[in-house]
């Protein structure tokens, strides 16, 4: 029988866990920050932050789908890889 490696559920919670700290609770200490840098008013950083809520509310359920299927450690670490290439792309763009 062959044995299929299984992370234990605490480190799917810790890894959440930080996930949202780092993304959601920090973001607070940034918007006025970058608010000034875009131009915009607060408010419409926060409407753009609850725009990506409501966003990621509609994909829930395909990232569940994935997460049955491929495990949740396997899309737990693909956010990271995505985050970083938008950034990169991003510098790539404010380079022109």
């Amino acid at each position: 029988m062959t044995a299929t490696r299984q992370a234990p559920i605490h480190r799917l919670g810790i890894s959440q866990i930080l996930a949202y700290g780092l993304l959601f609770y920090s973001f607070a200490s940034i918007k006025d920050a970058l608010a000034a840098s875009v131009g915009v008013s607060d408010s419409a950083i926060i409407n753009a932050l609850s725009i990506a809520l409501f966003i990621e509310a509609l994909l829930a359920p395909l990232v569940g789908s994935l997460v049955d299927r491929l495990g949740a450690i396997v899309v737990l670490r693909t956010g990271p890889c995505d985050w970083r290439r938008g950034v990169w792309c991003d510098d790539l763009h404010s380079s022109d």
